[in-house]
């Protein structure tokens, strides 16, 4: 039994970031990556990795649908759009307003820089 719960330990050491198990871990991913990229090139060995990768999600993934769902809703969020005629009326009022001024002074500068063209 204690060498049930020393090995379960070992195992759980090597997710730990900071123990020597991590490290001796991480070391020897890192040598058979080395390797690899040495004997076979380096888009091989991200085409391996790249596989590897799918492998472990299709093996390890349950529910593969929600979980690609959720890394959607994480990357690209919903965002809902309010219909115009539900929209604040105060702020539709600022817009309307803010937007005559602007269309008012732009007709004023092409009506004055139309009769600054005639006097020349």
């Amino acid at each position: 039994m204690s060498d049930n719960r020393q090995e379960k330990r070992f195992i759980d050491n090597i997710c730990k970031i900071g123990t020597p198990e991590c490290a001796i871990f991480s070391a020897v991913i890192a040598m058979v990556l080395a390797l690899l990229y040495l004997s076979i090139g380096f888009w091989n060995t991200v085409l391996v990795a790249i596989l590897m990768g799918v492998g472990a999600f299709l093996g390890g993934v349950k529910d593969k649908k929600q979980w690609i769902k959720n890394l959607l809703n994480r990357v690209v969020p919903d965002h809902k759009t309010v219909p115009y005629r539900e929209q604040n009326p105060e702020i539709l009022k600022a817009v309307r307003e803010a937007t005559g001024k602007a269309a008012e002074a732009e007709e004023a500068a092409f009506q004055a820089s139309d009769e600054s063209e005639q006097d020349e």
